[in-house]
């Protein structure tokens, strides 16, 4: 009986009740101290922003290059692997325009735009007919398939350990550009098929992460555009036209330092081994946009935020992004969805208020994230200038400016912590949000 005199009373609390005014000067007073105290814990720089119908937010902190300048919330970051849910959604919205189909094979797709651009071999050729033919355009979305990998970032644990990362070695001894089809004829890649994708646990959908699959993706995009090269592809062909003013995608082979002022550092196993200081600056190093349509999103926050609204909230780019949010469609748990990853732990929030979907993004220097709340109605965007193994710092920001953001919508003070894990971003800690507090403030948008 408890249970429905609380959902009565919300429903006529969010009827009558919206949020006071000023909410947007306070949100972005909290996310500049949350900047800060993130830029000083893993010393580099980090820009946030918030986005919902009603408003927007954003602060950054920290040291953008070696002189010292201070970031800004127009400052340039390099998104990674946040770019996937952009390739996604505009890969859904060529299933929701009847143009293919998800269960597709990919392979004949990707086949007649290598045609297009003078590549006399086909990914049967490159994987073997029977393989390919059994990937599918979900598949690749999913992260269910067994293309291989052209990233070798994996994190080296514990340490000391020997860690081997052929693509970075590469990227850094020869400085230069690596296209699609250039890493599609790394070693690694074209001659190592994977064994079928499985679960981590029986409870759990198959995953097996490749970027190289969405640059395969890329190249369906491509084919419906009737491109007939890598760089006249149009990956932003169905954001938003204020979107577009504001972010990029780059497909043309040059380093960070063409874009932004902001120096990404990396300091993974491999940069700095056990017991070493070193790290690698690596603005001038092109091999960071490596994986086109998989890894090449530019922006300042504000537009990685716009961008994740967009997609998950007023679904303007696809209608059917709906089909993107993890678990979807299936009875399994699912830590990935088409595009999109389960973000909850990030939250420290449990049932409506705990959902959180979107993308982690890391690249060479950077790395990054992007997330949307449904219960909240809002996303939000972290960019970073530092790479690590465990890509904490990232999970760790937005799990602060997650619970203040509901903090000043809702007139509710909680204090929230962030527990480091092994990788991956470890957990953000609540307690519960409290159904008489929740009543003061209900944001209109939500109506």
């Amino acid at each position: 009986m408890g249970r429905l005199l609380q959902a009565a009373l919300w429903t006529i609390v969010t009827q009558a009740i919206t949020i006071a005014p000023g909410w947007e000067q306070r949100l972005t007073n909290e996310l500049h101290k949350i900047a800060r105290n993130e830029s000083q814990k893993y010393n580099c720089s980090v820009s946030i922003a918030f986005r919902s119908a009603r408003g927007k937010a954003a602060a950054a902190f920290g040291a953008v290059d070696p002189t010292g300048a201070p970031a800004t919330t127009r400052d340039v970051f390099v998104w990674g692997s946040v770019t996937k849910v952009v390739t996604g959604a505009s890969i859904l919205r060529l299933v929701a325009d009847g143009k293919l189909a998800l269960d597709d094979a990919a392979a004949p797709y990707v086949d007649r735009f290598l045609a297009r651009l003078g590549v006399a071999w086909t990914l049967g050729d490159l994987w073997g007919a029977r393989n390919v033919s059994s990937t599918s355009i979900r598949d690749l979305l999913g992260m269910t398939s067994s293309v291989p990998d052209f990233d070798t970032a994996n994190p080296c644990f514990p340490q000391p350990c020997k860690l081997t990362d052929p693509m970075r070695q590469l990227l850094y001894t020869t400085k230069r550009p690596y296209g699609p089809l250039d890493l599609l004829a790394l070693p690694w890649v074209n001659a190592s098929w994977r064994p079928p994708c499985k679960a981590f646990s029986p409870m759990l959908e198959p995953f097996c992460y490749s970027s190289t699959g969405f640059m395969l993706l890329g190249m369906v995009l491509g084919l419906f555009q009737n491109a007939t090269s890598i760089a006249a592809v149009d990956q932003s062909v169905y954001l938003p036209p204020s979107i577009k003013s504001r972010a990029g995608f780059v497909s043309n082979g040059k380093p960070p330092a063409s874009y932004t002022r902001v120096h990404g550092t990396a300091r993974t196993s491999y940069d700095a081994p056990a017991g070493q200081t070193k790290h690698e600056d690596v603005f001038e190093i092109p091999g960071v946009f490596a994986g086109w349509s998989a890894s090449d999103f530019v922006g300042d926050a504000q537009a990685a935020a716009d961008v994740a609204y967009a997609i998950y909230g007023s679904k303007r780019v696809t209608p059917n992004a709906d089909l993107m949010i993890p678990g979807n469609g299936t009875k399994k748990k699912a830590i990935y969805g088409l595009a999109t990853f389960d973000l909850a732990s990030s939250t420290g929030q449990k049932g409506d208020w705990g959902v959180a979907y979107g993308h982690m993004g890391a690249t060479y220097g950077y790395q990054s994230l992007i997330a949307y709340f449904p219960k909240l109605g809002a996303a939000i965007a972290v960019g970073t200038s530092l790479e690590t193994d465990t890509q904490q710092h990232p999970a760790d920001t937005l799990c602060f400016a997650y619970n203040k953001a509901v903090d000043v919508v809702y007139g509710v003070a909680h204090a929230c912590s962030f527990a480091a894990g092994p990788y991956y971003g470890g957990a953000c800690a609540r307690e519960p949000i409290p159904v008489p507090q929740l009543v003061r403030r209900v944001p209109s948008w939500n109506r």
